[in-house]
C-alpha cells in the first residue's frame, strides 16, 4: 500500500512536469504574428483633374491581426464600406499630390505614400495606375 501511494505521487508529478513542458514548448514554437506590410497603394487613375474622385485602395499582407487604416492627403477623403478603400477628391491646385496611408494593428504600423498628378482639362479615362 505504501509503495502504491509513492508510485501515484511520482506519476502525478511526472504528468504535471510533462504538461508544463508541453505548454512551454507550444508557446515557444508559436509563430510570432508579423507586423502589417503594405504591398501597394492602387489608384483608379494616375492623373486626375481638380475635384474628380479617385478610388484609392491599399493592399496589405495578411498579418493575422485586425488592422486599422488611416488615409491622408490634400483635398477630401471619403471612406467606403471596405476600410482598405477610400475615395479621394483632389484639390483645385494643379501639380503632384500625395496620398498616404498608415496601417496599424495597434502594436505595429506601416506607412506608404502614392503620388498622383492633378492637371487641368480633359484626361483619358482609360489611363490607370496599373499601366
Amino acid at each position: 500500500m505504501k509503495y502504491s501511494v509513492v508510485f501515484v505521487v511520482i506519476m502525478i508529478g511526472a504528468l504535471s512536469l510533462t504538461g508544463c513542458s508541453e505548454k512551454a514548448t507550444n508557446i515557444q514554437n508559436k509563430p510570432e504574428e508579423s507586423q502589417p506590410m503594405i504591398n501597394a497603394i492602387k489608384l483608379s487613375q494616375s492623373v486626375a483633374v481638380p475635384h474628380q474622385t479617385v478610388t484609392v485602395a491599399v493592399q496589405v499582407e495578411d498579418t493575422g491581426n485586425s488592422c486599422e487604416y488611416y488615409f491622408t492627403g490634400d483635398g477630401s477623403i471619403l471612406t467606403s464600406d471596405d476600410p482598405r478603400v477610400v475615395f479621394w477628391t483632389p484639390p483645385s491646385t494643379v501639380g503632384s499630390h500625395q496620398i498616404s496611408v498608415v496601417v496599424s494593428d495597434k502594436m505595429n504600423s506601416a506607412f506608404a505614400t502614392a503620388s498622383i498628378d492633378v492637371v487641368t482639362g480633359n484626361i483619358n479615362s482609360s489611363l490607370t495606375a496599373d499601366h
